[in-house]
């Protein structure tokens, strides 16, 4: 059982390295959109747009090669909520040097920028609410008395919530459907690949 949960822990931890890089990818494209051109920002949209995606695929390709379908739900949430734990971990490194030393309060200050303007406060207040958006200025003038521990603290609570119910929703679907042709080729490809290499030895 521990050689099991070793397997799955060794397996996380290399997974959520790959979604912690994801993740701070994402942030510095974010930041480089507030400091030089929109486009940044764009970037940043689809790094995160496809850090689900990335998950899934990986969380099937997890169950289908290295567990030869055998891992179940629990297992497979197990595994998922260890992976964003990591990830979480590694980004809040990247959060914390940034806010740290490079900050200065720049992006609390474009947010309560682009609050205080008249057209953009009023396009919030179309989408959302007068209500929202001055707890959302609320928020935001709290967040200015945050330390960077602070600011990184919150921020890491957020990834790992989000990705929480992510692996939630991941392992639900992931536990329940058949494995893919493309996963099995992938799989018969790497088996094949390790016979030639033990007939070569």
């Amino acid at each position: 059982m521990s050689g099991n949960k070793s397997t799955v822990n060794s397996s996380a931890m290399r997974y959520g390295t790959r979604m912690g890089l994801f993740m701070i990818v994402a942030f510095c494209l974010y930041i480089a959109g507030l400091r030089y051109s929109p486009i940044w920002s764009i970037l940043s949209f689809l790094v995160i747009v496809y850090i689900p995606f990335g998950f899934f695929g990986g969380l099937l390709m997890w169950r289908f090669v290295q567990n030869r379908g055998q891992a179940k739900f629990l297992k497979l949430l197990f595994f998922g909520l260890l992976t964003f734990m990591y990830g979480a971990l590694l980004c809040s490194v990247a959060y914390y040097i940034y806010f740290q030393y490079l900050d200065h309060g720049f992006i609390i200050q474009n947010i309560l920028n682009i609050l205080s303007e008249k057209d953009s406060r009023n396009m919030m207040i179309q989408m959302t609410s007068l209500q929202q958006v001055e707890q959302m200025d609320a928020t935001i003038k709290q967040l200015a008395s945050f330390t960077p521990i602070q600011i990184t603290i919150q921020l890491m609570n957020i990834n790992f919530l989000f990705g929480s119910f992510l692996a939630l929703v991941s392992a639900v679907i992931v536990a329940n459907i058949k494995e893919p042709a493309i996963v099995s080729r992938f799989r018969d490809k790497i088996n094949k690949i390790k016979r030639d290499q033990d007939n070569v030895d």
